[in-house]
């Protein structure tokens, strides 16, 4: 009798001979094909089998989310302002061309910043934040007008620390973004976007941090014109008196030596008329600065270009209601689909399988320990 193949192989008694992947019964003589692990029809079996289960559970869940989404859930709106760093050239500016390339130098200082890393920088900063969340606004929900500290019901041992505790809740409330440029020149679009809880809120916020910039850069040009007007009548006053002494130094030289004798004398003299052009040419330099720093600290200079204003938002940011219950819809159907699958499998388990008798005893005991941790031993 000629030995198998590595193609055949004898069943358990000799009962069945598997040959070519095919199941062969030696007392039938039949053929069977060998089952497929993966069986798509008996899935779709067990799932028509509990759609009731499937059913009615996604349907409790579409109802808790859609209950949730319009009576528990806070509703918020999105307002946006937006604004460019002003490219207008001021007075003095267009002047400092005229007056030389020190003048220049000095009005550089006034150019703030259009990095929108600055403004957010700035917007998240104490002595930005600390007169917005000051400034009253109205609140419907309440039917009067309160500051914003009192709005976001901020707490704390001191004012100190309201004021730390509110900075960082405002914080998440605004975000700084900036747009493409359309050139290299041309400054980034910064909008400044406001998320609350009532449309005219919103909208009011927005528009406070755009108002408080501005107030804040006029502010601080203004003080910078003012240091620098100070400092350049400070110079002015040394630059005159280092003119005044090189000028009787001359005077006093001539008064000497009325006649040029000596190629010394000659040389002392041109020394000194060098220091008083060069004394000149300094007071009449940092004259035309302060004139240019007695502008600046007068000029009320746009400091930024409001593109937008933010208005109330017609509909809601979030939730969205529609798009929640269609999710949970969409969600609960896989989910419960996939529960009734394990629940059949686990019906229909060998529970005299020595692995499966471990399983079920492992979940038995984990079961126990969790109703003893909630209610306590007995």
């Amino acid at each position: 009798m000629n030995e198998p193949n590595s193609e055949q192989a004898s069943a358990v008694g000799g009962q069945r001979v598997q040959q070519n992947g095919v199941i062969q019964s030696e007392f039938q003589g039949e053929y069977m094909p060998e089952e497929n692990p993966i069986q798509i029809l008996a899935i779709v079996n067990i799932l028509l089998r509990r759609r009731w289960m499937i059913a009615g559970w996604t349907f409790a869940l579409v109802v808790a989310v859609g209950l949730y989404s319009f009576f528990i859930a806070k509703s918020t709106y999105t307002a946006t302002a937006k604004f460019i760093p002003s490219q207008r050239a001021s007075i003095s500016d267009r002047m400092s061309t005229v007056v030389g390339p020190g003048a220049i130098a000095a009005s550089e200082s006034f150019t703030e910043s259009t990095s929108p890393e600055y403004y957010s920088a700035l917007f998240n900063s104490r002595t930005f934040l600390e007169p917005i969340l000051e400034q009253k606004f109205a609140v419907v929900e309440l039917g009067q007008s309160v500051s914003l500290l009192e709005y976001l019901k901020i707490e704390g041992d001191s004012s100190q620390d309201r004021l730390l505790q509110g900075i960082e809740v405002v914080g998440k409330m605004v975000r700084i973004e900036a747009g493409k440029s359309k050139s290299l020149s041309a400054p980034p679009i910064i909008s400044v976007t406001v998320v609350g809880s009532e449309p005219q809120l919103s909208a009011d916020i927005a528009n406070a941090f755009i108002k408080e910039l501005e107030r804040y850069n006029k502010d601080t040009r203004s003080n910078k014109a003012k240091e620098n007007r100070i400092f350049v009548m400070k110079q002015l006053t040394d630059s005159q008196a280092m003119l005044s002494k090189a000028e009787n130094a001359i005077g006093v030289f001539n008064s000497r030596n009325r006649k040029i004798s000596t190629p010394d004398l000659q040389s002392e003299k041109d020394r000194l008329l060098r220091t008083v052009k060069v004394q000149e040419e300094v007071f009449i330099t940092l004259t035309k600065q302060l004139e240019l720093a007695k502008i600046q600290e007068q000029e009320d200079q746009v400091s930024i270009e409001i593109l937008e204003n933010a208005d109330p938002p017609i509909s809601r940011t979030s939730p969205k209601r529609s798009q929640n219950v269609i999710i949970a819809g969409v969600f609960g159907i896989f989910l419960f689909g996939a529960l009734a699958l394990v629940l059949e499998r686990f019906k229909n388990i060998n529970r005299k399988d020595k692995n499966t008798a471990e399983f079920m005893d492992n979940l038995a005991g984990i079961t126990r320990e969790m109703t003893f941790g909630v209610f306590g031993r007995k």
